[in-house]
Protein backbone atom coordinates (compact mmCIF):
# COMPACT_ATOMS: atom_id res chain seq x y z
CA UNK A 1 0.00 0.00 0.00
CA UNK A 2 0.91 3.21 -1.17
CA UNK A 3 2.37 5.99 1.98
CA UNK A 4 -1.10 7.59 3.29
CA UNK A 5 -1.47 10.10 5.67
CA UNK A 6 -4.29 12.41 7.18
CA UNK A 7 -4.50 16.32 7.54
CA UNK A 8 -6.67 18.72 8.92
CA UNK A 9 -8.76 20.63 5.85
CA UNK A 10 -8.28 23.52 8.01
CA UNK A 11 -4.37 22.81 7.19
CA UNK A 12 -5.25 22.88 3.37
CA UNK A 13 -4.30 26.72 2.06
CA UNK A 14 -3.18 27.78 -1.03
CA UNK A 15 -2.79 24.36 -2.42
CA UNK A 16 -0.49 23.42 0.34
CA UNK A 17 -1.01 20.91 3.09
CA UNK A 18 0.91 21.57 6.84
CA UNK A 19 0.30 17.99 8.57
CA UNK A 20 0.16 17.79 12.08
CA UNK A 21 3.24 17.25 14.39
CA UNK A 22 2.31 13.32 14.83
CA UNK A 23 1.69 12.90 11.19
CA UNK A 24 4.65 14.89 10.90
CA UNK A 25 7.14 12.79 12.67
CA UNK A 26 5.62 9.56 11.17
CA UNK A 27 6.73 10.61 7.87
CA UNK A 28 9.88 12.06 8.79
CA UNK A 29 11.02 9.43 11.35
CA UNK A 30 9.18 6.61 10.75
CA UNK A 31 8.48 6.10 7.06
CA UNK A 32 12.01 8.41 6.34
CA UNK A 33 10.79 10.05 3.46
CA UNK A 34 12.65 13.38 2.05
CA UNK A 35 11.63 16.61 0.08
CA UNK A 36 10.56 15.61 -3.27
CA UNK A 37 8.66 12.16 -2.31
CA UNK A 38 5.49 11.69 -3.43
CA UNK A 39 2.71 10.72 -0.71
CA UNK A 40 -1.50 10.08 -0.56
CA UNK A 41 -3.72 11.93 2.07
CA UNK A 42 -6.93 12.65 2.84
CA UNK A 43 -8.95 14.76 4.87
CA UNK A 44 -12.27 13.14 5.31
CA UNK A 45 -14.18 15.35 2.61
CA UNK A 46 -14.10 12.19 0.29
CA UNK A 47 -11.40 12.48 -1.88
CA UNK A 48 -7.42 11.42 -2.20
CA UNK A 49 -4.66 14.16 -2.49
CA UNK A 50 -1.98 13.08 -4.22
CA UNK A 51 0.91 15.36 -3.07
CA UNK A 52 4.90 15.89 -3.24
CA UNK A 53 6.66 17.35 0.23
CA UNK A 54 8.09 20.26 -0.05
CA UNK A 55 9.45 20.78 3.31
CA UNK A 56 10.49 18.88 6.27
CA UNK A 57 11.43 20.45 9.61
CA UNK A 58 11.87 19.14 12.95
CA UNK A 59 8.03 19.06 13.48
CA UNK A 60 6.16 20.12 10.62
CA UNK A 61 5.84 18.85 7.29
CA UNK A 62 4.62 20.85 4.49
CA UNK A 63 3.52 19.59 0.59
CA UNK A 64 2.16 20.59 -2.62
CA UNK A 65 -1.13 19.62 -3.42
CA UNK A 66 -0.71 17.28 -7.58
CA UNK A 67 -4.34 16.57 -7.89
CA UNK A 68 -7.17 14.85 -5.94
CA UNK A 69 -9.32 11.77 -6.74
CA UNK A 70 -13.00 11.30 -5.64
CA UNK A 71 -12.13 8.25 -3.58
CA UNK A 72 -13.33 4.87 -5.43
CA UNK A 73 -14.86 3.36 -2.27
CA UNK A 74 -17.27 6.08 -1.17
CA UNK A 75 -21.04 4.76 -1.06
CA UNK A 76 -24.00 6.96 -2.18
CA UNK A 77 -26.30 5.20 0.37
CA UNK A 78 -26.49 6.60 3.99
CA UNK A 79 -25.98 4.10 7.09
CA UNK A 80 -25.97 5.40 10.36
CA UNK A 81 -25.69 2.95 13.53
CA UNK A 82 -27.05 4.10 16.77
CA UNK A 83 -25.47 2.16 19.74
CA UNK A 84 -26.00 2.06 23.19
CA UNK A 85 -22.92 3.02 25.15
CA UNK A 86 -20.53 -0.19 25.64
CA UNK A 87 -17.00 -1.15 26.80
CA UNK A 88 -14.10 1.26 25.50
CA UNK A 89 -12.22 -1.52 23.75
CA UNK A 90 -15.79 -2.96 22.32
CA UNK A 91 -16.13 0.80 21.53
CA UNK A 92 -13.10 0.73 19.78
CA UNK A 93 -13.54 -2.31 17.60
CA UNK A 94 -16.88 -1.24 16.94
CA UNK A 95 -15.35 2.29 15.49
CA UNK A 96 -12.76 -0.16 13.19
CA UNK A 97 -15.31 -2.17 12.01
CA UNK A 98 -17.73 0.53 10.87
CA UNK A 99 -15.50 3.12 9.17
CA UNK A 100 -14.30 -0.56 7.01
CA UNK A 101 -17.93 -1.06 6.36
CA UNK A 102 -18.43 2.59 4.97
CA UNK A 103 -21.24 3.40 7.21
CA UNK A 104 -21.73 7.15 7.32
CA UNK A 105 -22.18 7.73 11.25
CA UNK A 106 -22.36 6.26 14.84
CA UNK A 107 -24.61 7.76 17.46
CA UNK A 108 -24.19 7.09 20.90
CA UNK A 109 -26.45 7.37 23.75
CA UNK A 110 -26.95 5.68 27.40
CA UNK A 111 -29.84 3.17 27.37
CA UNK A 112 -31.49 2.23 31.03
CA UNK A 113 -28.96 -1.17 30.81
CA UNK A 114 -25.75 0.76 29.78
CA UNK A 115 -22.79 0.02 31.96
CA UNK A 116 -20.36 2.08 30.90
CA UNK A 117 -20.22 5.51 30.38
CA UNK A 118 -19.11 7.32 27.29
CA UNK A 119 -18.42 11.83 27.94
CA UNK A 120 -17.37 14.27 24.60
CA UNK A 121 -13.65 13.86 25.84
CA UNK A 122 -13.95 10.10 24.13
CA UNK A 123 -15.05 11.44 20.74
CA UNK A 124 -11.34 12.49 19.74
CA UNK A 125 -10.04 9.33 20.51
CA UNK A 126 -12.64 7.44 18.74
CA UNK A 127 -12.08 9.89 15.82
CA UNK A 128 -8.18 8.46 15.49
CA UNK A 129 -9.42 5.19 15.55
CA UNK A 130 -11.42 5.98 12.54
CA UNK A 131 -8.71 7.55 10.96
CA UNK A 132 -6.01 4.80 11.40
CA UNK A 133 -9.04 2.69 9.92
CA UNK A 134 -9.30 4.45 7.24
CA UNK A 135 -5.92 4.55 6.17
CA UNK A 136 -5.39 0.84 6.19
CA UNK A 137 -8.71 0.16 4.07
CA UNK A 138 -8.26 3.18 2.14
CA UNK A 139 -11.53 5.38 2.55
CA UNK A 140 -11.35 8.79 2.66
CA UNK A 141 -14.58 9.39 4.88
CA UNK A 142 -13.92 9.35 8.38
CA UNK A 143 -17.00 7.79 10.70
CA UNK A 144 -19.10 10.74 11.88
CA UNK A 145 -19.35 9.97 15.81
CA UNK A 146 -21.59 11.88 18.39
CA UNK A 147 -23.06 11.64 21.65
CA UNK A 148 -27.37 12.49 21.73
CA UNK A 149 -29.66 11.86 24.67
CA UNK A 150 -32.64 9.46 24.67
CA UNK A 151 -35.01 11.53 23.64
CA UNK A 152 -32.89 13.19 20.80
CA UNK A 153 -32.52 10.09 19.20
CA UNK A 154 -35.94 9.23 18.96
CA UNK A 155 -36.33 12.61 17.36
CA UNK A 156 -33.67 11.88 14.79
CA UNK A 157 -34.87 8.16 13.70
CA UNK A 158 -37.53 10.33 11.29
CA UNK A 159 -34.59 11.13 9.50
CA UNK A 160 -34.54 8.09 7.96
CA UNK A 161 -36.57 5.92 5.26
CA UNK A 162 -35.73 2.40 7.46
CA UNK A 163 -35.04 2.02 10.63
CA UNK A 164 -33.92 -1.40 11.67
CA UNK A 165 -33.71 -2.52 15.75
CA UNK A 166 -32.42 -6.08 16.55
CA UNK A 167 -33.56 -7.60 19.18
CA UNK A 168 -33.13 -10.87 20.77
CA UNK A 169 -37.15 -11.55 21.26
CA UNK A 170 -38.25 -10.26 17.89
CA UNK A 171 -39.98 -13.00 15.20
CA UNK A 172 -38.97 -11.76 12.15
CA UNK A 173 -35.98 -11.85 10.60
CA UNK A 174 -34.03 -9.63 8.40
CA UNK A 175 -34.87 -11.49 5.51
CA UNK A 176 -38.64 -9.92 5.88
CA UNK A 177 -37.18 -6.14 5.77
CA UNK A 178 -37.90 -4.17 2.25
CA UNK A 179 -34.53 -2.10 0.74
CA UNK A 180 -37.08 -1.27 -2.60
CA UNK A 181 -36.31 2.77 -2.77
CA UNK A 182 -34.33 3.22 0.28
CA UNK A 183 -31.28 5.11 0.38
CA UNK A 184 -31.26 6.07 4.22
CA UNK A 185 -31.02 3.87 6.63
CA UNK A 186 -30.23 3.40 10.28
CA UNK A 187 -29.69 0.42 13.00
CA UNK A 188 -30.05 0.39 16.60
CA UNK A 189 -28.00 -1.95 18.71
CA UNK A 190 -28.55 -1.90 22.46
CA UNK A 191 -25.79 -2.82 24.73
CA UNK A 192 -24.55 -5.93 26.61
CA UNK A 193 -28.08 -5.80 28.58
CA UNK A 194 -30.07 -5.61 25.46
CA UNK A 195 -33.12 -3.12 25.71
CA UNK A 196 -35.60 -2.69 28.53
CA UNK A 197 -39.45 -3.04 27.69
CA UNK A 198 -39.92 0.62 28.24
CA UNK A 199 -37.19 1.40 24.90
CA UNK A 200 -38.28 -1.53 23.00
CA UNK A 201 -42.10 0.28 22.75
CA UNK A 202 -40.48 3.51 22.65
CA UNK A 203 -38.65 2.61 19.60
CA UNK A 204 -41.95 0.66 18.52
CA UNK A 205 -44.10 4.15 18.62
CA UNK A 206 -41.76 6.02 16.59
CA UNK A 207 -42.23 2.96 13.95
CA UNK A 208 -38.49 1.31 13.72
CA UNK A 209 -38.93 -2.25 12.48
CA UNK A 210 -37.63 -4.85 15.15
CA UNK A 211 -35.89 -7.82 13.28
CA UNK A 212 -33.61 -10.88 15.35
CA UNK A 213 -30.16 -12.01 14.25
CA UNK A 214 -31.00 -15.38 15.36
CA UNK A 215 -31.14 -17.90 17.33
CA UNK A 216 -27.44 -16.96 18.59
CA UNK A 217 -27.22 -13.91 21.09
CA UNK A 218 -24.86 -11.61 19.79
CA UNK A 219 -22.44 -9.22 21.76
CA UNK A 220 -22.83 -5.62 20.83
CA UNK A 221 -20.05 -5.09 18.71
CA UNK A 222 -20.62 -8.39 16.75
CA UNK A 223 -24.57 -7.20 16.24
CA UNK A 224 -23.14 -3.85 15.04
CA UNK A 225 -20.96 -5.61 12.42
CA UNK A 226 -22.72 -8.09 11.34
CA UNK A 227 -26.00 -5.97 10.57
CA UNK A 228 -23.96 -2.97 9.14
CA UNK A 229 -22.27 -6.00 6.80
CA UNK A 230 -26.13 -7.14 5.95
CA UNK A 231 -27.30 -3.83 5.22
CA UNK A 232 -24.57 -2.64 2.98
CA UNK A 233 -25.27 -5.62 1.11
CA UNK A 234 -28.84 -5.46 0.66
CA UNK A 235 -28.05 -1.84 -0.51
CA UNK A 236 -25.80 -2.78 -3.53
CA UNK A 237 -22.62 -1.64 -2.11
CA UNK A 238 -21.02 -4.72 -1.95
CA UNK A 239 -20.39 -4.91 -6.43
CA UNK A 240 -17.34 -2.45 -7.90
Amino acid sequence: MDDRFYFEKSNLKNNEISFSQQESRHISLVRRLKIGDKINAFCGDGYDYFLQISQISKNIVTANVISKKYNITNSNKHLTVFLAVIKNDALNTVVENLTQLNVEKLVLYHSQYSNAKVSHDKLDKLKNISIQSCKQCERAKILEICILDKKQVIEELSNYNLTILAYENEKNNYSNLNFENVNNVAIIVGCEGGFSPVEVDEFDKAHVKSISLGKTILKAEVACTVLAGCVMNSLGQWGR
